[in-house]
């Protein structure tokens, strides 16, 4: 299922390096031993300087440096995983294509990471041929998720030498192989010792951007008190360093008196148009003067406000933002200030962050972005725009397999909700059919529908009726599915604006009419869902409705013309990069080939169809694929190659429970025996596959 997340390039892009920052050398020459191992650690709490280090590092060193800074939404792993490999893509052009392919076909309900890590891998090592880094700031805010960290522990594990991963956290690592990794001395790091600054740096510090001047003995003085605490040093640099009154400061910020420093010392300092430009834009967790406009700007009328001055002037006054970003400039603050300022945004002026976030939420529904929207209605328990959420985010996330996710959110919802609104009863049915709760799925489908029969509800009832005659067909009702495709197209094509579902509905009416052996007409129904799909450009599409057509062309006799749907179909799957795909559409040429006698064209698609789906780490279509090269080799009488093949495809019947693989595998074991003369052994296999026949029926009905 086709996975869509929205990638936020202020994420994935390396931070500017202010000239404020300084450089440490001792830091810098130890990173660059960052190709004698495979990870390097910056572990330390917040304040530390990891991040300038960083930033620092990436500006001058001669590497290739891809970055990716995590928040608390990364605790997705669709999320995580695609901000990693756009974080590789816009560093390397090349790469890329393959393991976004692979990402698409994440199940977040069955998570299985092989194909996406072997993607990535695979994609790495093809397309980046030099050493490079790979910089993950902020880890600990994904700590907690508990998919990221398997996902790291392996990516770090298997990818090539050429890549290093340097991994700042204000937590220590867990990674279940770490200490597989320190044994082969594959890891290093820095500890907040190491970062804490020393006097010297302190004094250089202190020169270079406030002209202060102070002895060493000061500088050791302010290194006790602050333990070598960057924030804390740059706080005290924004005053005089100097007697009693200021060791009593510097008391408060070594320890949990931080945010009232930050009030005393720096907010209450600025003027009180300064002070409302920081408190507002704090909500927005990074941005621009285009989105403070459209955010903040439209919703208070604040008309002809002075946006890009002000966001010059936080930056002249080093007020603890990180700029990132070449053409366009973006901001964000750093955690603490942010963390200190939205607190008191909340606690002062209510009225107004409820009605900045109420708008910031809008512009992430618009953007597709769903989870941060959500994050902000329900701090704020707005039930109506979750409702309003979830209607418009369930599609993709249906298409892209994020069902735990929206099932959360659904079961959040008050029950009056459900009660009154059939659209929320169709997406849990769609969930239940996913799930492989057949039954579950038709009662909440027929619930729902019933509840959509009413003026007004005219695209929510067509949508639902496609999605029943999807699982009618699965359930093997084809002529109620027949039904509800047909009444689903009579509405699409009624009303304007449902040219998608209207595809999509002439798309099940030929699944529905292919299952009942009316091909002619199948294919019919296929044609126009294939045109209306064209009509605006969804290939994937168009590629599995290509693929359907072949089906009933070669079941037709017509061989021509399946394979012509095949190579289209195919096509369609490489210019996506889609390696299971690729395998399925290759097995079926492959298959097609065979049966018109072209042997060698056959063993060519059948063998690329087997290196696509080894990339893409799938076993069941790996299975399928060996039986289908065992049988093309049978009946070209190498009967070595024939059972090497077949015994490949027991391996992975054995590990896997696919009955109907194991009974088409018996068969065409039963054939080849009978084919050499070996009438007994023919016998065995066919009566072990006559015993899975009952275990194959309940096996379709299960599914």
């Amino acid at each position: 299922m086709k996975m869509d997340t929205a990638v936020i390039k202020t994420k994935i892009m390396i931070p500017r390096r202010r000239k404020e920052v300084l450089s440490r050398p001792r830091l810098l020459e130890f990173l660059q031993s960052i190709l004698d191992y495979r990870l390097l650690i910056l572990a330390a709490p917040a304040g530390y300087g990891k991040t300038s280090l960083l930033v620092d590092y990436a500006c001058t060193t001669k590497l290739p440096v891809s970055w990716l800074s995590l928040d608390s939404l990364d605790c997705d792993p669709q999320r995580f995983i695609a901000h990693f490999i756009s974080a590789l893509t816009l560093r390397f052009p090349a790469f890329g294509k393959k393991a976004m392919a692979a990402l698409s076909e994440l199940n977040q309900d069955r998570l299985n990471y092989d194909p996406v890590i072997a993607a990535i891998v695979n994609d790495a090592f093809e397309n980046i041929t030099e050493h490079f880094v790979f910089v993950i700031e902020d880890y600990h805010l994904v700590r907690d998720g508990k998919q990221i960290e398997p996902f790291i522990n392996r990516i770090v594990q298997e990818m090539a030498e050429n890549c290093h991963f340097i991994i700042s956290s204000r937590v220590l690592l867990t990674l279940p192989d770490l200490s597989l990794l320190v044994a082969r001395n594959q890891v290093s790091g820095l500890s907040f010792e190491e970062l804490a600054f020393l006097p010297e740096e302190v004094k250089q510090l202190l020169l270079e951007n406030y002209h202060q001047n102070i002895s060493d003995s000061r500088a050791v003085e302010l290194v006790t008190q602050t333990e070598g605490w960057i924030t804390g040093l740059l706080l005290t640099a924004q005053i005089s360093p100097k007697g009693a009154e200021d060791r009593s400061r510097l008391n408060k910020v070594s320890g949990i008196g931080v945010y009232e420093y930050l009030a005393q010392q720096v907010f209450d300092r600025q003027s009180e148009e300064v002070q409302h430009f920081l408190l507002r834009t704090s909500l927005l967790e990074e941005f621009d003067a285009q989105l403070c406009e459209q955010v903040i700007g439209k919703t208070l009328s604040l008309r002809n406000y002075p946006w890009n001055e002000r966001i010059s002037q936080i930056m002249r006054d080093n007020l603890f933002v990180l700029s990132v970003g070449e053409d366009v400039l973006f901001l964000r603050y750093h955690h603490l200030f942010r963390d200190f300022l939205q607190n008191r945004m909340r606690l002062q002026f209510p009225e107004e962050t409820e009605k900045i976030e109420k708008s910031l939420s809008q512009y992430y529904i618009d953007q597709n972005q769903w989870e941060r929207a959500y994050e902000i209605l329900n701090r704020q328990g707005d039930q109506a725009g979750i409702f309003n959420l979830i209607y418009k985010a369930a599609p993709s996330f249906i298409n892209g397999g994020k069902l735990v996710t929206l099932s959360n959110w659904v079961d959040n919802l008050a029950d009056d909700f459900l009660k009154t609104a059939p659209e929320l009863i169709s997406i849990k049915a769609t969930i239940a059919f996913f799930r492989g709760k057949t039954k579950e799925s038709l009662d909440l489908f027929d619930q729902a529908i019933a509840g959509l029969r009413s003026p007004g509800k005219e695209l929510d009832l067509c949508r639902s009726l496609n999605r029943r005659s999807i699982l009618r067909n699965h359930m093997g009702d084809y002529s109620a599915s027949l039904q509800d495709a047909t009444e689903a197209i009579g509405i699409a094509e009624k009303y304007s604006g449902m040219e998608e579902l209207c595809a999509e509905a002439y798309r099940a009416r030929g699944l529905s009419l292919f299952q009942q052996g009316d091909l002619i007409s199948a294919l019919d129904s296929l044609s126009k869902a294939r045109y209306l799909f064209g009509s605006f450009g969804q290939k994937e599409e168009i590629a599995g409705v290509l693929m359907e057509m072949g089906l009933a062309q070669r079941r037709l006799g017509n061989f021509e013309n399946a394979e012509k749907a095949y190579q289209e179909a195919l096509k369609q799957w490489q210019s996506s990069g889609n390696s299971i795909w690729q395998a399925n559409v290759l097995n079926n040429l492959g298959f097609l080939q065979h049966l018109r006698g072209q042997y060698e064209q056959a063993a060519l698609s059948l063998e690329r169809a087997l290196q696509h789906t080894r990339l893409a780490m799938y076993p069941v279509t790996e299975g399928y694929i060996l039986i289908s090269m065992g049988d093309l080799f049978r009946d070209i009488g190498a009967y070595n190659e024939a059972q090497q093949a077949y015994d490949l495809a027991r391996e992975i019947v054995a590990a896997l429970d696919e009955p109907e693989m194991s009974f088409f595998l018996d068969l065409s074991i039963s054939v080849m025996n009978r084919l050499r003369g070996n009438f007994e052994e023919a016998e065995h296999f066919l009566e072990i596959a006559r015993k899975k026949v009952k275990k194959v029926i309940r096996f379709f009905k299960k599914t």
